[in-house]
This record gives structure tokens, C-alpha cells and sequence, in this order.
């Protein structure tokens, strides 16, 4: 009965993982016509958190990580709703999105299912890209027009480019590591070229510069174990090769939408030559302005009192001041150092007993710092769980 019952729930992890594009995409068509307040990605990934939560407090090593969450949980939206009079909807929301990522590497480090896999990631990797190249071609789908005014790039039917592009960025490391075992040169053909046309699509640089990491990473991988066997021959092949991808790179860069939108940037925050290499050109060319509103956010903390600063401001209020789409600022300005410490409980926790290796352990490192620049990464579920899978992918691979 036991193994029924696993079988049973190894088919629904499967198949929730398989539909994550779709919930995207499903959720997106609910925001852009305002169908219901609560959307599919909020049902669906609620209930994986519940399970995962369930599944925790029956381990009996997990249990009071579980039981310490939710008592956690119960007095951080009686403070909040208490003390700050924020909206306990949105609270009890953004606790979910700031405890996805331990709460899901603390699930994953146990669970076990073999057919979580490299290959199941690139599948789901040919999805998303599926999911913005037909569109295109269709001509339907969320345009960055449709959201911001004058700024190129075509988001398929995925609302906004920055999550996108960090699913994608998740995905993509994975994925080349399934290519590499697969023998179709066709299926690595199709990919590369539908990867590339996704890519020039979404015009986010966050993508562009992501993509050309991970190349740098396989390059030097590959050529550190095979540098000593190579004749000259292969030697400058190899060599002229990255200088003609190079050379191509940039002669096609300056076309793209995403050259576009650096331009129009440049242009609105009046960026030029002479402060190119300023604090306020960080500011406004790398961070979009991100460190202004950090700023801002401190301001409101450092004067809040003792109370929110143990508890936090709360989603609510930095929603209503702004965003400021650094994971680790918005984690820590929203549920303060009590919920901080916690998380970074958690985080260690978890990651000092999986100790992730290979492209899994670069994966992690590569996404963290990501985080700490453009955000949706850490409090985005939908990018979140992908990195959480790199626990139990990792896993999967030493067993083989």
C-alpha cells in the first residue's frame, strides 16, 4: 500500500514540475485581462507548499524545522496585522514566496525520485522556449511594449521579462549538461537555435550576459580536461572558433531589441561618456535605478522603531513605497531580523548537509548572485522551485 502510495505521489511531483510553464502561462492571460485575484500560480505552488510543509513536519529529522516555521508564521501576521495594519493577504503571500526556496531544498534533500532528472529539465526548458517562439510566430503574446512604454522585447506568454529570463537562466545549465548526453545532433541543433531566437526575443541583458557565462563555464570545463590531448590543429580550431562567435556577437548585438533598450535607458537617465563609470550610472544602467529606492526603503526601516525592525516593514509598505528587486533587501526590509534570521537558519541548514557539485554547485552559486543585482530570483516561486531542484538533481547524479 505504501509503495502505491509513493508511486502515486513521485506521478504528481512529475507532472506538477511539467506544468509550471503552464501555470506561467496561465497566470499571465489572469493578470492581462484581471481574471480573479488570485491567480494559478497562487493555488497551485500554495498547495506544493503545503505538502512540502506536511511532508517536513512527518520527517521526524525535519519536524521542528516545520513546527518552527509555523509558529513563526502565525506571529509574524498577528504583528502585521496588528502593529502595521497591513494587508494580511499580501503578508501571508509574501511569507510563502520568502520560505519557498528552504522550505523546498529542505523537501527535495529527502525525497527521493529518480525520474527527476537533467533530461526532465530540458524538457521543461523546450517548453518555456516553445512558449515564446510559437506566440511569436503567431503573433500573439505579451509584448514589452504592453507594459512599458518604447521598450523593445516579446515576453510569449509570460508576463514580464525579468522572471522569464531567470527560469531560463535555471534551466539552462541543466540543460546543457542533458544535451551533452544525448547523441541527436538535431535535438542540440534545435535547441541551441530556438534558445538564441527566445533569447534575442526577451531582450533582457540579464539573459544575454547569463547564456554567455554559462558557455564561458562549459568552455573552460572542456578544455581543462582536454586541453593536453588536442593537437595544434584542434588547438586553433577551437581558437577560431570562439573569435568568429565573438566577431558575430558584435556585429548582431547592436540590432537586437535589448541594444535598444540600453540606448533608450541611457537616453531617459541621461547617461553619456562623461559619467559612464559613475555611482549614478550603476545606479540606472545596472541596477534600473534599484539603489535609489533601497534608499529610500533603509530611510523608513532605520526610523520604524524596534518592533519592525525585529518583525519588519512588511510587503505591504514597500509595495506601496516601491519595490526594490533585490531579493535579499526585499527579504530582509519585509520581515526584519527575526524572519532574516530565520531564512539564513534555514539556508544553512540545508545547504551544509547536500554539498552540490559540478555544474549544480555552479547553478546555485551562478543564480545567488544573479539575486543580488536584478532580483526575482530568491521571492520569485516560479524560479525558486528550480533551484531547489538542484538538491535533488545533484542527488540523482551521484546515485548514477
Amino acid at each position: 500500500m505504501k509503495e502505491k502510495i509513493k508511486l502515486i505521489f513521485d506521478k504528481f511531483i512529475i507532472i506538477f514540475l511539467l506544468l509550471q510553464p503552464f501555470i506561467d502561462a496561465f497566470t499571465m492571460l489572469q493578470i492581462r485581462y484581471e481574471v480573479n485575484n488570485i491567480t494559478a500560480s497562487m493555488i497551485f505552488r500554495f498547495i506544493f507548499f503545503m505538502i512540502m510543509l506536511l511532508y517536513i513536519i512527518k520527517n521526524k529529522k525535519l519536524r521542528k524545522y516545520g513546527i518552527i516555521f509555523s509558529v513563526y508564521f502565525i506571529f509574524q501576521i498577528i504583528f502585521m496585522s496588528l502593529h502595521m495594519k497591513n494587508s494580511i493577504s499580501m503578508e501571508i503571500s509574501n511569507i510563502f514566496q520568502i520560505f519557498y526556496l528552504p522550505l523546498a531544498i529542505l523537501f527535495f534533500n529527502k525525497y527521493e525520485n529518480k525520474k527527476i532528472n537533467d533530461r526532465l529539465i530540458l524538457i521543461i526548458n523546450f517548453i518555456y522556449i516553445s512558449m515564446i517562439i510559437v506566440p511569436y510566430l503567431f503573433h500573439f503574446g505579451v509584448y514589452a511594449s504592453d507594459l512599458y512604454k518604447e521598450k523593445s522585447g516579446f515576453y510569449g506568454l509570460f508576463y514580464g521579462g525579468n522572471e522569464i529570463s531567470m527560469i531560463l537562466l535555471a534551466l539552462f545549465p541543466i540543460s546543457v549538461k542533458a544535451l551533452c548526453n544525448i547523441k541527436n545532433i538535431l535535438i542540440k541543433i534545435i535547441y541551441i537555435v530556438s534558445l538564441a531566437l527566445a533569447t534575442l526575443l526577451i531582450a533582457t541583458k540579464t539573459l544575454l550576459l547569463g547564456i554567455i557565462i554559462v558557455f564561458i563555464y562549459y568552455a573552460i570545463k572542456y578544455l581543462k580536461a582536454n586541453i593536453k590531448l588536442m593537437n595544434k590543429g584542434k588547438k586553433m580550431l577551437i581558437i577560431s572558433s570562439i573569435l568568429a562567435i565573438l566577431l558575430v556577437m558584435i556585429i548582431l548585438i547592436p540590432k537586437t531589441a535589448m541594444y535598444s533598450n540600453i540606448k533608450l535607458a541611457m537616453k531617459t537617465f541621461r547617461v553619456s561618456d562623461k559619467n559612464l563609470f559613475s555611482i549614478y550610472s550603476l545606479d540606472k544602467i545596472v541596477f534600473s535605478g534599484r539603489l535609489g529606492f533601497l534608499k529610500n526603503i533603509n530611510n523608513i526601516y532605520m526610523n520604524s522603531g524596534l518592533l519592525s525592525m525585529l518583525f519588519g516593514l512588511g510587503k505591504t509598505l514597500i509595495v506601496n513605497v516601491k519595490i526594490i528587486e533585490i531579493d535579499i533587501f526585499d527579504l530582509f526590509y519585509s520581515v526584519g531580523i527575526i524572519g532574516f534570521l530565520i531564512y539564513v537558519l534555514y539556508m544553512v541548514r540545508s545547504m551544509k548537509q547536500i554539498r552540490l557539485k559540478n555544474v549544480y554547485k555552479f547553478d546555485f552559486i551562478f543564480l545567488l548572485i544573479i539575486s543580488l543585482v536584478v532580483g526575482h530570483i530568491l521571492l520569485a516561486v516560479n524560479v525558486s522551485i528550480f533551484l531547489a531542484l538542484l538538491v535533488i538533481l545533484n542527488k540523482n547524479n551521484e546515485m548514477e
